[in-house]
C-alpha cells in the first residue's frame, strides 16, 4: 500500500482501458479504487465502474481487469489519480492511505 494523501490529477479513462492500465507507477488498482470509491472489494468496484466511469465488460474475479467504457458512464466522470506522499526516512512498511 502506498502513501496516498491527496489527488494529483483527474483523468478520463480511455475506452477499453482497465483500472490496472490507469494506475501510475507505484499504485495498485486496489489502491486506486480505494482512493476513488473507498473500497477495493471486487463486486463493489465493479458496481462503481458501471455507475460512474462506465464499464462494458465486468471481470467478477479481478475488478482491476474490467473493461472501462466512458460512453456508458456519467458524462465527464473521471478517475482521481492520487499523489504518492513521500517523506525522507519513512520506511516502506509504514504506509498511509487516506481518501
Amino acid at each position: 500500500m502506498s502513501n496516498l494523501l491527496e489527488f494529483d490529477r483527474s483523468v478520463t479513462p480511455a475506452e477499453d482501458s482497465t483500472l490496472i492500465s490507469n494506475c501510475p507507477n507505484g499504485i495498485t488498482w486496489e489502491e486506486l479504487a480505494g482512493f476513488n470509491w473507498g473500497t477495493s472489494r471486487h463486486e463493489e468496484v465493479n458496481r462503481m465502474l458501471v455507475e460512474t466511469v462506465g464499464c462494458k465488460q465486468i471481470d467478477a474475479v479481478n475488478a482491476g481487469q474490467s473493461a472501462i467504457s466512458p460512453t456508458r458512464g456519467i458524462a465527464g466522470a473521471q478517475l482521481r489519480i492520487p499523489k504518492i506522499f513521500t517523506r525522507p526516512n519513512l520506511p516502506s512498511s509504514r504506509r498511509i492511505l487516506s481518501p
